[in-house]
């Protein structure tokens, strides 16, 4: 009769062997998992330093390209700063070429102020045109009659009246300066004057410059004399024909207009009366004689010489 209480003794190895068996299957586990968590921890390092290295390879990169661009910049500072000091010399001599303008501008106006108070003083009616540095006679005192170009005798008194003036205020070097030419300048009305020979109105406004000049010598033969700083004569002749209308004469005014000028802008700078004149008496204007002053700038003359042997070589 079997005795089932009885418990055999290779069981109880065989619980201790399935006890050990457990325990090293627990460790190998443990240290699969260590070694995955590890293997995790290496690569996340790898991939955070790979990661940290492209940073710093761009970032090189990228200082390397400012570095150049810095460089770039810098030599571009440099130009300008080169340009600008250029600039500034140019806009310096500019300004003081423009200053030295302004003044022989100015000492003419003072050789023309002058000349119009003194005329105005021997009972010569003129008129002082600064902007255009001219000095208009008044058509009552200075007139030619149409189509002829010889000084009306009544008029000659004040011919004589302004070369004296002129010889007086003009004798020195030193007024005579600061002036390129003193140009009498003939003018016409706008009726054609029927002389091929003459070449029309362009001829006869020459004559009358001529005729005025010739005077001027009657009177005062030594204005011929006189010469600008270059040693050429002073005076010259020019005719105008119709192209410069008397700023008071009906073609005057319209040019006034055309060119933005009010009449109470003609009135001051010029003097001519609020009223139109007629036809005829604006005719009577413009059979006239100017004198118009050029100034003689020594530094231009320089350059334009310079310029013409830079040329020739």
């Amino acid at each position: 009769m079997l005795n089932n209480n009885y418990t055999p003794e290779f069981r109880d190895n065989d619980t201790d062997y399935s006890e050990g068996q457990g325990f090293w299957m627990s460790y190998t586990d443990i240290m699969t998992a260590l070694l995955f968590i590890f293997i995790i921890i290496v690569c996340s390092v790898m991939l955070i330093s790979m990661n940290s290295y492209r940073d710093k390879k761009d970032l090189l990169e990228e200082n390397a390209r400012l570095k150049i661009r810095n460089e770039e910049l810098y030599h571009k500072n440099q130009e300008l700063t080169a340009a600008n000091l250029d600039l500034e010399k140019k806009n310096a001599g500019l300004t003081e070429e423009l200053n030295r303008y302004s003044e022989v501008d100015n000492r003419l106006r003072q050789v023309m102020k002058r000349i119009y108070e003194r005329l105005l003083a021997e009972g010569v009616r003129v008129t002082l045109d600064e902007a255009n540095k001219t000095i208009h006679i008044d058509s009552t005192l200075m007139q030619f009659e149409s189509a002829k170009y010889d000084i009306p005798e009544r008029y000659q008194e004040t011919v004589r009246r302004i070369a004296g003036v002129l010889a007086r205020e003009l004798a020195t070097r030193e007024a005579r300066g600061d002036i390129d030419t003193v140009f009498i300048e003939g003018h016409t009305d706008k009726n054609y004057y029927d002389n091929k020979a003459l070449h029309g109105n362009w001829g006869l406004s020459a004559m009358r410059a001529i005729s005025f000049w010739e005077e001027l010598l009657a009177a005062r033969d030594q204005l011929q004399d006189y010469t600008n700083s270059e040693g050429k004569r002073l005076f010259s002749v020019s005719g105008y024909a119709e192209s410069r209308p008397a700023p008071c004469s009906l073609e005057g005014r319209q040019y006034a207009r055309n060119a933005g000028i009010t009449e109470r802008e003609l009135f001051r700078e010029s003097g001519c009366p609020q009223e139109l004149p007629a036809e005829t008496e604006s005719d009577n204007m413009n059979r006239r004689i100017d004198i118009r002053f050029t100034p003689y700038h020594r530094e231009l003359r320089a350059g334009k010489v310079s310029s013409g042997r830079k040329t020739a070589g």
